[in-house]
C-alpha cells in the first residue's frame, strides 16, 4: 500500500480532493466565530441558540441533497425554530444585532455539514480516509491562515506549541475521533437522521 499522500499526488484523486477546500473554508470561519460568540454570550445561551443551526441544516438538506424531510421533521424544526426565538425576540420583533452573528455562525455549520455529505456521497468510490486527509489538511491550512493573520506574533514567535497540557492533548485527540466519526455517519448515514 502507498502512503497516503503520495498516492494522493500519484493516482489524481487531488483533483476531487480540491472541493473539501470550501467546507474546510467554511468549518474555519466557523470555528472562529465560535470564540467570537462566546465573548457575547454566556456558553448556556451560546449553546441553546446553536441549536437553530438545525433548522437550516433540514432546510439545505432538502435543497443540496434534493432529500425530502417527513412533515413529523418538519415539524419538530418548527418547534425549536419557535423555542428559541420565543426567548430571544422581544415582542416588539426586535433582534439583538448579536444574534445576527449567531445565525451567521448556526447557517455556516448547516452549509458546511450538508456540503460535505455532499461531497462524501458524491464520489463513492475515494475512500473515507482519503476524504477526510483532503478535508483536515484544508482546514489546517485555513486556521493557520486565519491565525497568522489576527495574531501573527503568537504564531512566529514559537509559542505555538509551548504549554501543551495533558487536558490540551485529550482535547484536540477527541476532536479528531469526533471528526472521524461524523464523517463515517455523513459517508454512510446522512446529516438528519
Amino acid at each position: 500500500p502507498i502512503f497516503l499522500p503520495v498516492s494522493v499526488i500519484k493516482e489524481g484523486s487531488w483533483r476531487v480532493g480540491i472541493y473539501y477546500a470550501v467546507p474546510s473554508f467554511i468549518y474555519a470561519v466557523y470555528n472562529n466565530l465560535t470564540y467570537f460568540n462566546l465573548s457575547m454570550f454566556d456558553p448556556g445561551t451560546y449553546q441553546v441558540f446553536m441549536q437553530t443551526r438545525v433548522l437550516f441544516t433540514g432546510v439545505l438538506y432538502t435543497f443540496i441533497l434534493k432529500r425530502m424531510l417527513t412533515s413529523r421533521k418538519w415539524v419538530a424544526l418548527a418547534l425549536l425554530s419557535f423555542g428559541v426565538a420565543s426567548k430571544y425576540i422581544t415582542p416588539a420583533l426586535q433582534v439583538d444585532i448579536r444574534i445576527c452573528f449567531m445565525l451567521f455562525q448556526a447557517s455556516l455549520s448547516a452549509f458546511a455539514g450538508v456540503y460535505n455529505e455532499f461531497l462524501l456521497k458524491k464520489d463513492i468510490h475515494m475512500d473515507v480516509n482519503e476524504q477526510n486527509f483532503f478535508m483536515y489538511s484544508f482546514a489546517l491550512l485555513f486556521n493557520f491562515g486565519i491565525g497568522l493573520s489576527t495574531n501573527p506574533t503568537y504564531y512566529t514567535s514559537g509559542s505555538l506549541f509551548t504549554n501543551w497540557s495533558a487536558v490540551l492533548i485529550l482535547i484536540v485527540i477527541n476532536g479528531a475521533v469526533v471528526g472521524i466519526v461524523t464523517s463515517l455517519i455523513l459517508k454512510f448515514i446522512n446529516v438528519i437522521v
